[in-house]
């Protein structure tokens, strides 16, 4: 493919090899550094003919790929890199990419491979590796598309079509009596020009645009402002009947522009970001021609050719362009962009998830140069190039180019028909509830106002209401995020969020809209559950306990950590948080006198992840040589009853330690006499044996000089008898939640909940 005048002279990248060449070679590679390709392939073909020279094969294969015949690049990449590995990387991916646009994925996937282990991160190469294992995926909505070729084509290059009056705009190759005949040396064709077709079901008549912009070196592609008043066209730097080069003596490619006057298109001017050293080119004007859209090569992009935004500004010009950011840029080439009446844009690239060489992508715009890309897919797309789309304000009918076989010539503009898309149909159910009770508590809810809203385009789709029995079934468009709530006179209404972006099949989908009765008198509180490292705690259970009334209620986190919970007003409260992987904790909270609003707890409920043989230190005394349990030791080992009841599923160690004074061995016995009287005080109170191990260390673990040869008061000596709790794994169970006090009393001791809780750590409400 002629990738029109902005490809041809983007990517001339030239490599020398080091060895002594003969007096052809040096021939063929004048030529190819001239970018006179087909020269330079017939020469180092010649050379072939007569020996085998894997550098000549490769600059052969370059050839090929500069004249865009990747069949025979193929062929030669094969013969060139033949047990060959150190050869530069860009006849890795070069190969790669003719492969993929030959069909051959499989293979291609392999030197994606190679490409990538060679240069490292790579994020095209990382995209055709999963195109290749995915192809499939790219034909699913090829249904949806009726592609024809137009009879404007030729054997030569029809490109890059534009929409002007009734017809088109495009640039050619083609040979007739009017234009200017000029051949390039690239692929010895004609220069290219733009040319004008009326498009209808039988036409083929087609003109030369305008020999004022038509000129002795390229002209490509076109876009128009809505009157037709203004054009932005794509050409070789030449201005006034001189052409520019840059510093190393190459014609690069700039954006122009003229208005229409009373003979035909006057006052050519080069844009404002043009330059000689590097390419600006497929302009496309936007918002009556305010905003351009434009490719380029500059400094400071992605990769190749990256796409550019820039919006006129009166009295300052056209401001600094902006890239459109790595969502829709890639290391390979984006070109062809074009912004739909409803805000989509499409183009070209080579360096996202394809079929092969060009491919052309939509992208919606979620926030500013945040997009959404996504292959449009067979048959607009193929393993050849495929670039160039315009499309029609209704987005039913477009033109684009591709060099596909089958075609009348080396590129074709080709008609798209699209059919709208299957809708998704969703099935709508009203509720209703008091508010704080669980969803179970619902009822179905007559005459619900819904509103559908697009978020995806910002505009609301359609205002309807549910059935006697709160149903209602309505079909959406795929591929948008939509808002659907529900309202109805003073109740409390219901927003949820349906993404439609990814469906590929007609499947219904079900919202169900959840309307809540006011209570009255209540705060309507949130607040939002953190784990010591501030990070938010998803299922976490929270038991809210009304100290006034006993009554108990049962909350849980979403994803985001967030609770929502109705306080009554001027009340105190204990909010008992758990969470398997976590300790429990609970804290205290009086609200005030009611005020109207929510009210949102300013500081988090922290639950500590649970921190596996972490020793917690207990006050536990025995008598002197004595195991049995006091009754001050009783009190201690109560607070470890509580604290493994209300952590349910903890496995913990209580070990029992001496201080050196006596013998190693009576003291080890001791302390596990003493450990084990403590474990079955501990399971006499309820505690399954399964979540509680006595280990006696003796005076093995003596913390402080106090050991068998040193002289210590007992106040020393006291440091080292001690009795430590340290968890030693978490069981996989869940406690069963409840609201009943008789069940809830089996975690933890509803009549004295608070004892141990920071007092209003939350903060009051004010």
């Amino acid at each position: 493919m002629k990738r029109g005048v902005f490809i041809l002279l983007l990517f001339c990248t030239v490599h020398s090899f080091a060895q002594k060449k003969s007096l052809a070679v040096k021939r063929a590679d004048k030529y190819y550094n001239q970018f006179a390709y087909i020269k330079a392939k017939n020469l180092y073909k010649q050379v072939l003919a007569k020996e085998s020279n894997q550098e000549v094969q490769l600059k052969l294969a370059q050839s090929y790929i500069k004249l865009n015949q990747p069949d025979s690049a193929v062929v030669w990449y094969e013969k060139g890199l033949k047990d060959q590995e150190d050869v530069d990387s860009v006849h890795y991916i070069n190969y790669a990419n003719a492969l993929a646009s030959t069909g051959n994925y499989q293979e291609s996937k392999q030197w994606y491979i190679k490409y990538k282990e060679k240069v490292g991160t790579d994020r095209r190469s990382d995209k055709r590796i999963y195109s290749a294992d995915h192809i499939d995926e790219f034909f699913k909505d090829s249904s949806r598309y009726e592609i024809s070729s137009l009879n404007i084509n030729t054997p030569e290059y029809e490109f890059a079509p534009s929409y002007y009056k009734e017809g088109l705009v495009f640039a050619s190759s083609r040979t007739d009596e009017i234009a200017i005949k000029h051949y390039f040396s690239w692929d010895m064709k004609n220069f290219l020009n733009l040319y004008y077709a009326e498009i209808n079901e039988d036409s083929s008549y087609v003109e030369p645009f305008d020999n004022t912009i038509n000129s002795k070196f390229h002209e490509g592609a076109t876009s128009f402002n809505h009157d037709f008043t203004t054009i932005f066209f794509t050409r070789n730097n030449y201005v006034e009947g001189k052409a520019g080069t840059s510093s190393k003596g190459v014609n690069k490619i700039n954006l122009y522009s003229a208005e229409k006057g009373n003979y035909g298109w006057e006052n050519i001017n080069s844009f404002q970001y043009n330059s000689p050293e590097f390419s600006t080119g497929d302009p496309f004007l936007a918002d009556n021609g305010k905003v351009i859209y434009f490719a380029s090569d500059r400094p400071g992009g992605y990769g190749g050719t990256d796409l550019y935004k820039t919006v006129f500004v009166l009295g300052n010009g056209w401001s600094s362009p902006v890239n459109l950011g790595p969502e829709v840029n890639t290391e390979g080439n984006e070109r062809s962009p074009f912004l739909s009446k409803e805000g989509t844009l499409y183009f070209a690239s080579d360096g996202h998830l394809g079929l092969g060489s060009l491919d052309i992508y939509e992208a919606k715009e979620i926030d500013s140069l945040k997009y959404i890309v996504k292959n449009m897919g067979y048959p607009i797309n193929t393993s050849r190039d495929d670039f160039a789309l315009i499309i029609d304000d209704d987005e039913k009918t477009g033109f684009f180019t591709s060099n596909r076989e089958g075609g009348k010539g080396k590129d074709d503009i080709y008609k798209l028909l699209i059919k709208e898309a299957p809708k998704v149909p969703v099935i709508i159910k009203s509720f209703v509830k008091t508010q704080g009770d669980d969803d179970t508590e619902r009822t179905t809810l007559a005459n619900t106002k819904v509103v559908i809203y697009n978020k995806t385009e910002e505009k609301e789709e359609e205002a309807l209401v549910t059935s006697e029995v709160g149903l209602l079934t309505y079909a959406l468009k795929p591929g948008f995020d939509y808002e659907i709530r529900g309202t109805k006179d003073s109740l409390i209404g219901s927003d949820k969020l349906l993404s439609l972006l990814e469906v590929n099949e007609q499947t219904s989908k079900t919202v169900e809209l959840i309307l809540e009765e006011p209570l009255p008198d209540v705060f309507d509180t949130r607040f939002v559950m953190v784990d010591d490292q501030g990070e938010p705690l998803d299922n976490a259970v929270v038991y809210l306990i009304n100290k006034d009334t006993g009554e108990i209620k049962v909350l849980k986190s979403d994803e985001k950590g967030s609770i929502k919970a109705l306080l009554k007003p001027e009340t105190a409260y204990v909010f008992k948080g758990m969470k398997k992987g976590y300790f429990t904790n609970c804290v205290t909270l009086k609200t005030p006198p009611l005020t109207k609003g929510k009210k949102d707890l300013k500081k988090p409920f922290v639950l500590e992840k649970i921190s596996l043989n972490k020793a917690f230190e207990i006050e536990l005394y025995f008598d002197v040589s004595k195991h049995n349990i006091r009754p001050d030791a009783a009190i201690q080992l109560d607070e470890v009853v509580a604290f493994l009841t209300e952590n349910p599923g903890l496995q913990v160690e209580l070990g029992s330690h001496t201080d050196a004074r006596g013998s190693d061995t009576y003291n080890q016995a001791l302390s596990q006499k003493r450990a084990e009287s403590s474990v079955n005080y501990i399971v006499s109170k309820g505690i399954d044996p399964k979540y509680i191990a006595a280990k006696g260390y003796g005076e093995t673990q003596i913390k402080n000089e106090c050991k068998n040869v040193v002289r210590c008061p007992d106040s020393k000596h006291q440091v080292n008898r001690r009795t430590e709790i340290k968890v030693t794994g978490v069981l996989d169970e869940d406690h069963e939640l409840s609201t009943s006090q008789y069940d809830i009393s089996n975690l933890f001791d509803v009549t004295n909940s608070d004892e141990d809780c920071l007092e209003n750590e939350l903060i009051n409400l004010e």
